[in-house]
Protein backbone atom coordinates (compact mmCIF):
# COMPACT_ATOMS: atom_id res chain seq x y z
CA UNK A 1 0.00 0.00 0.00
CA UNK A 2 2.87 2.38 0.82
CA UNK A 3 4.56 2.08 -2.38
CA UNK A 4 1.07 2.72 -4.56
CA UNK A 5 0.93 6.02 -2.33
CA UNK A 6 4.60 6.54 -2.82
CA UNK A 7 3.97 6.13 -7.12
CA UNK A 8 0.88 8.32 -6.78
CA UNK A 9 2.76 11.43 -4.93
CA UNK A 10 5.74 10.99 -7.78
CA UNK A 11 2.86 11.18 -10.55
CA UNK A 12 1.17 13.64 -8.90
CA UNK A 13 4.68 15.94 -8.43
CA UNK A 14 5.84 15.34 -11.47
CA UNK A 15 2.51 16.57 -13.44
CA UNK A 16 2.23 19.80 -11.16
CA UNK A 17 5.75 20.48 -12.30
CA UNK A 18 5.14 19.64 -15.35
CA UNK A 19 2.04 22.16 -15.85
CA UNK A 20 4.25 24.77 -13.90
CA UNK A 21 7.00 25.20 -17.02
CA UNK A 22 4.14 24.89 -19.10
CA UNK A 23 2.14 27.60 -18.21
CA UNK A 24 5.90 29.84 -17.56
CA UNK A 25 6.88 28.76 -21.09
CA UNK A 26 5.07 29.98 -24.13
CA UNK A 27 6.82 27.93 -26.20
CA UNK A 28 5.62 24.71 -24.31
CA UNK A 29 4.17 21.93 -26.90
CA UNK A 30 3.48 18.42 -25.56
CA UNK A 31 6.19 16.50 -26.40
CA UNK A 32 4.17 14.18 -28.89
CA UNK A 33 4.21 16.91 -31.81
CA UNK A 34 6.71 16.47 -34.29
CA UNK A 35 8.59 19.65 -35.56
CA UNK A 36 8.49 20.68 -39.09
CA UNK A 37 10.21 22.98 -41.24
CA UNK A 38 7.80 24.09 -44.04
CA UNK A 39 8.16 27.02 -46.77
CA UNK A 40 4.81 29.01 -47.33
CA UNK A 41 2.71 30.94 -50.33
CA UNK A 42 0.52 33.24 -48.80
CA UNK A 43 -3.10 33.47 -50.92
CA UNK A 44 -5.17 36.42 -50.55
CA UNK A 45 -8.88 35.47 -50.93
CA UNK A 46 -10.72 38.78 -49.53
CA UNK A 47 -12.27 36.72 -47.03
CA UNK A 48 -11.24 35.32 -43.45
CA UNK A 49 -10.27 32.24 -44.91
CA UNK A 50 -7.04 30.27 -44.61
CA UNK A 51 -4.62 31.79 -46.33
CA UNK A 52 -1.62 29.88 -46.17
CA UNK A 53 -0.62 26.93 -48.40
CA UNK A 54 2.66 25.17 -48.80
CA UNK A 55 4.91 25.85 -51.78
CA UNK A 56 4.30 22.41 -52.84
CA UNK A 57 0.68 22.26 -52.47
CA UNK A 58 0.12 25.57 -54.53
CA UNK A 59 2.00 24.49 -57.21
CA UNK A 60 0.32 21.03 -57.28
CA UNK A 61 -3.45 22.35 -56.46
CA UNK A 62 -2.70 25.70 -58.32
CA UNK A 63 -5.84 24.65 -61.12
CA UNK A 64 -7.96 22.67 -58.52
CA UNK A 65 -10.13 23.18 -55.28
CA UNK A 66 -7.01 25.53 -54.06
CA UNK A 67 -8.93 26.66 -50.55
CA UNK A 68 -9.54 22.71 -49.51
CA UNK A 69 -5.40 22.31 -49.04
CA UNK A 70 -4.56 26.13 -47.24
CA UNK A 71 -4.61 26.59 -43.30
CA UNK A 72 -4.03 28.69 -40.68
CA UNK A 73 -0.91 29.69 -39.06
CA UNK A 74 -0.12 31.38 -35.53
CA UNK A 75 3.32 32.45 -33.82
CA UNK A 76 3.59 30.20 -30.60
CA UNK A 77 4.82 33.73 -28.83
CA UNK A 78 2.20 36.03 -29.55
CA UNK A 79 3.86 38.89 -29.33
CA UNK A 80 5.70 37.91 -32.68
CA UNK A 81 5.08 40.45 -35.63
CA UNK A 82 5.78 37.65 -38.25
CA UNK A 83 4.50 39.54 -40.88
CA UNK A 84 6.50 42.83 -40.59
CA UNK A 85 8.50 43.27 -44.22
CA UNK A 86 6.73 40.37 -45.56
CA UNK A 87 5.93 40.72 -49.05
CA UNK A 88 3.12 38.33 -51.40
CA UNK A 89 4.26 37.13 -54.00
CA UNK A 90 7.71 38.32 -53.95
CA UNK A 91 8.21 36.59 -50.80
CA UNK A 92 7.81 32.80 -48.92
CA UNK A 93 7.60 32.46 -45.31
CA UNK A 94 9.16 29.40 -43.91
CA UNK A 95 8.28 28.46 -40.87
CA UNK A 96 9.59 25.58 -37.95
CA UNK A 97 6.58 23.99 -35.95
CA UNK A 98 3.74 21.55 -35.89
CA UNK A 99 0.20 20.82 -36.92
CA UNK A 100 -2.65 21.17 -34.14
CA UNK A 101 -4.57 18.13 -34.16
CA UNK A 102 -8.11 19.72 -34.15
CA UNK A 103 -9.04 22.18 -36.89
CA UNK A 104 -9.92 25.73 -34.97
CA UNK A 105 -10.11 29.62 -35.84
CA UNK A 106 -7.02 31.91 -35.02
CA UNK A 107 -7.53 33.93 -31.65
CA UNK A 108 -6.79 37.21 -33.56
CA UNK A 109 -10.32 36.31 -35.87
CA UNK A 110 -12.56 35.17 -33.25
CA UNK A 111 -14.11 38.86 -32.73
CA UNK A 112 -13.84 39.49 -36.40
CA UNK A 113 -16.88 41.17 -38.18
CA UNK A 114 -16.79 38.44 -41.02
CA UNK A 115 -17.34 35.04 -40.14
CA UNK A 116 -14.38 32.60 -39.96
CA UNK A 117 -13.96 29.28 -40.91
CA UNK A 118 -12.56 26.90 -38.95
CA UNK A 119 -9.11 24.91 -40.45
CA UNK A 120 -5.94 23.16 -39.69
CA UNK A 121 -3.55 25.65 -37.67
CA UNK A 122 -0.25 25.64 -37.98
CA UNK A 123 1.70 27.24 -34.78
CA UNK A 124 5.26 27.91 -35.20
CA UNK A 125 8.08 29.22 -33.43
CA UNK A 126 10.63 30.07 -35.79
CA UNK A 127 10.25 31.91 -38.89
CA UNK A 128 12.05 33.43 -41.71
CA UNK A 129 11.21 35.79 -44.97
CA UNK A 130 12.91 34.23 -47.86
CA UNK A 131 12.76 35.39 -51.32
CA UNK A 132 11.35 33.50 -54.37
Amino acid sequence: MNFLISVFWIFLFNGLTLQKENKNNEFAVASSEKYITIELEYIIWGCECPNWITKEDYKKYSDTNLIAHCFYIEPADKNTNYLEDFYPGKQLLKVTGYFEKEKRIPDDLLNSEEIAKEAKMFVFFKSEIIEK
